[in-house]
């Protein structure tokens, strides 16, 4: 036979309303805020880093920092009197242990300041007059000797040599078929052969070295016989062009005016 408590069927215990599931949420909000707060204190606690633990470990630092008192300057003179070093800092209490020497005996001097020039009884001490040391002048620079110009050698006179090299240039102008310099080389009297005038000689050159083709000319055995301002100048000819090859004797009367040799006439043939 079963017992009337075994009988009874099992019940749950009631569900919390909202308002206790409320109050057990802000309960537990708070103590966890709480116990973060605490364990933030303690941290900063270890670390100095509280407000009123800062206070309490800067002071004695505040106190250290302080520079010590200026000490007080020791009076000078007669006013100063004994004990007075008991109310000066120990670093210029030894000062005050000297007393002034009697007035009887000299004051030995003791180095300070100069006396200004407006303190009574102040003996300035005379300055030697500063004696300028004598200013030397400067020498002044040896005048440059004016150079002479160069005097050029003189050239020898040589009138053979002077024929020579204006049979040279008489040639080289030929070869060149230059006509102006060729023409230069022959005197306004020149006398052509064959009985030409020189208008007609000189426009019968300037036609045959107008025409192109190489001209090879050269000059060999060369004897000049100078005469005052007259010169016999004789020679072999080699004369070679595209139609025309030949090698003749030649003799040239030449003439000296203005200091140059000019062709008065021109002989082919011994």
């Amino acid at each position: 036979m079963k017992t009337a408590s075994s009988q009874q069927a099992y019940r749950p215990y009631p569900s919390f309303s909202t308002a206790q599931t409320l109050l057990w949420f802000i309960g537990g909000v708070l103590l966890m805020f709480v116990l973060v707060s605490a364990a933030f204190a303690i941290k900063l606690g270890v670390e100095g880093r509280l407000p009123f633990v800062r206070r309490t470990v800067d002071a004695p630092r505040a106190d250290a920092a302080t520079p010590p008192p200026t000490p007080a300057a020791r009076p000078t003179g007669q006013n100063f009197s004994s004990g007075a070093e008991t109310i000066l800092p120990p670093e210029v209490s030894h000062l005050a242990k000297t007393t002034a020497a009697p007035d009887t005996a000299p004051a030995r001097p003791t180095e300070g300041p100069a006396p200004s020039a407006g303190t009574p009884g102040a003996a300035t001490p005379a300055s030697a007059p500063v004696t300028p040391a004598p200013v030397t002048p400067a020498a002044a620079p040896a005048p440059v000797a004016a150079q002479a110009p160069a005097t050029p050698p003189v050239r020898p006179v040589d009138p053979t040599g002077d024929v020579t090299e204006a049979l040279h240039a008489w040639v080289t102008a030929w070869a060149r078929r230059d006509v102006p310099t060729y023409l230069e080389h022959y005197a306004q009297d020149f006398r052509p052969a064959a009985g030409l005038s020189r208008s007609a000689w000189q426009s019968q050159r300037r036609q045959r070295l107008s025409r192109g083709g190489e001209l090879l000319i050269s000059l060999s055995d060369v004897q000049v016989q100078v005469s005052g301002d007259k010169a016999t100048a004789r020679f072999v000819q080699s004369y070679r062009s595209d139609t025309l090859t030949s090698t003749e004797p030649k003799t040239l009367e030449l003439i000296r005016r203005d200091g140059h040799w000019l062709i008065l006439s021109e002989q082919t043939g011994s």
